[in-house]
């Protein structure tokens, strides 16, 4: 193998490395469908987005629930802005995985620092359920 070639190669592993860490300091948002009929009870996975940014879901009028979550609690979380989506009822977002929490115990942090939520464009008038912590601040 000559000298050039060996370069080359150590030029795309490392290339290949970077790349790889920047994809995985993310943050991912997801809905869940209600179960009663027209809807199905399926999750739809958005994302992973680069830290900071910006996000608008636009939801299905079936979603019951958001979840907002990061790779890890030292991730910047964006603004969430929350679209279309249920006329009515419960829509719960829970910034973390799961559901809201039902105990007094505080849930573990979903991300660093969160720049907020945005209901303005949904289309309805859902109540909207809010639980999670980040381990930063509210910007």
């Amino acid at each position: 193998m000559t000298r050039g070639m060996r370069w080359i190669i150590g030029g795309v592993a490392v290339l290949f490395a970077l790349t790889q860490n920047t994809n995985a300091q993310s943050f991912s948002v997801s809905y869940t469908n209600g179960t009663v009929f027209p809807c199905n009870g399926s999750t739809t996975v958005l994302g992973p987005y680069s830290p900071g940014s910006n996000v608008t879901v636009a939801l299905p009028a079936c979603a019951r629930r958001v979840n907002i979550y990061a790779t890890s609690n030292s991730v910047s979380i964006g603004r969430i802005t929350l679209a279309d989506g249920p006329l009515d009822g419960n829509l719960d977002v829970v910034l973390g995985t799961g559901t809201l929490a039902t105990t007094d115990f505080p849930p573990s942090s979903a991300g660093g620092s969160w720049a907020g939520l945005s209901t303005s464009l949904l289309d309805g008038t859902p109540i909207v359920r809010f639980g999670g912590a980040i381990s930063g601040n509210l910007t």
